[in-house]
């Protein structure tokens, strides 16, 4: 819903910038450059978009500042840790799919906003 992510981005972006955001290209894996706007993976410092119609699969533990999620996200087995202990503002928006599957751990320095 263009509405629903103009709305999200622009109460996030307030906090992050949204010339900031890493964006996904195309579904795939988290370690995939091919993933990403650009080629390159977001690290802990960015603030992350998974746009609708894409799905990201985490294969690997990762840390990042925050993480919109308009598409679907899947971890299995993993660990995601979203924002600084103890500094920064850290924010995981969802307004797609969003799932956790054997063991997964969600580490949230920040607050959750899910979205209708």
């Amino acid at each position: 819903d263009p509405t629903l992510a103009g709305m999200v981005i622009s109460t996030v972006g307030n906090y992050i910038g949204t010339s900031s955001i890493k964006k996904t290209a195309q579904s795939g894996n988290w370690n995939a450059s091919g993933t990403w706007v650009g080629g390159v993976i977001p690290s802990a410092n960015d603030s992350v978009m998974v746009r609708a119609g894409h799905t990201v699969t985490l294969n690997q533990n990762v840390q990042v500042k925050q993480l919109l999620v308009f598409g679907s996200f899947e971890m299995n087995s993993r660990e995601l840790t979203i924002g600084k202990i103890g500094g920064d503002i850290a924010a995981l928006a969802v307004a797609g799919n969003f799932t956790m599957n054997n063991n997964s751990v969600l580490n949230l320095n920040g607050y959750l906003k899910c979205l209708p």
